[in-house]
């Protein structure tokens, strides 16, 4: 019985297992079935989109043509109207010249008086036109001319106003507004001469880079890179900073000194790569002047002026 019954269990395991397979397999058709009817369903929706966008764009291409078609026959009717009404008119003017031969030809005299009046005209016309485009030359190449005057005449006035600022600034040693800094070059790494002077602070105030023998120094001035915000505009108790790269310039004196209605603290940083930073603090708005030398020479845009505002 015992054996009988381990039997009868095993059946009925190995039954129940039948059947749980069966049942999942079923349900895994089941599931396939639902995948496949909304796969089906997607497809249905997609095509039935796609069909009416279609059936839009139809329509569209259509009410065009459509449209196309009602002004070429507007266009053809017009036409049609115009060849109608030219026929009439030359039918009526045919008569009305064998009517009026005399007519006719003294109009015919008179039209061609008139023509050639018309041509007269135009040439007078033309050589109007002409002279008031040349005259509109001369006069836009004048103003041209004066702009440049007045933008050398600026430049001018922009350095005499910098040359007395740094006269003033040599006759008085306690004049506010003013820092300068001095550095040499060897092979373009910017290298500390002394720390930085602040007007009225210090016996020597001339920034006096040093000497070279190099005839080159403007060309080498030209290869100076002064770039940064600080040199555009500032904020007023706030350090601003821009940078100066020498390594193209080779070896030689740099000067650098700051002017202004404030006083202005200034510090140095060598970057050793051939580039330094500066960082300057001004306590004042107002508009101030950055000059940068190289062997005593302005560089090419120097100075650089730049508007400190109050924060």
């Amino acid at each position: 019985r015992l054996a009988e019954d381990t039997k009868r269990k095993e059946e009925e395991t190995k039954l129940k297992e039948a059947e749980d397979k069966r049942k999942q397999e079923l349900e895994e058709q089941e599931t396939k079935r639902r995948l496949a009817e909304d796969k089906a369903r997607l497809r249905l929706a997609e095509d039935t989109k796609r069909k009416e966008e279609e059936t839009k764009l139809k329509e569209a291409e259509d009410k065009r043509k459509q449209e196309l078609e009602e002004q070429e026959t507007k266009r053809r009717l017009a036409e049609d109207k115009a060849r109608l009404r030219l026929a009439e008119d030359t039918k009526r003017k045919e008569k009305e010249t064998k009517l009026k031969e005399a007519e006719d030809k003294r109009k015919q005299e008179l039209e061609e008086q008139d023509t050639k009046r018309r041509l007269a005209e135009e040439e007078t016309s033309t050589r109007l036109a002409e002279d008031a485009k040349r005259k509109e030359e001369e006069i836009k190449l004048k103003e041209e001319q004066a702009i440049k005057k007045k933008q050398l005449e600026e430049d001018e006035e922009k350095h005499k106003l910098v040359g007395e600022r740094r006269g003033k600034l040599s006759e008085n040693k306690n004049n506010k507004g003013a820092v300068g800094v001095k550095m040499k070059m060897m092979d373009g790494e910017p290298q500390h001469e002394k720390n930085m002077t602040k007007q009225g602070n210090n016996k020597d105030n001339k920034i006096d880079p040093v000497k070279t023998n190099d005839s080159s120094d403007q060309d080498k001035g030209g290869k100076i890179k002064v770039y940064g915000s600080g040199l555009e505009t500032g904020f007023a108790n706030q350090e601003n900073i821009f940078k100066i790269e020498t390594r193209d310039a080779g070896t030689g004196g740099i000067g650098l000194s700051i002017e202004g209605p404030g006083d202005v603290q200034m510090k140095f940083k060598d970057n050793k790569n051939g580039s330094g930073t500066v960082h300057y603090t001004p306590d004042e708005e107002g508009s101030y002047a950055i000059i940068v030398t190289f062997n005593g020479k302005e560089i090419p845009k120097s100075p650089f002026t730049v508007f400190i505002k109050s924060k």
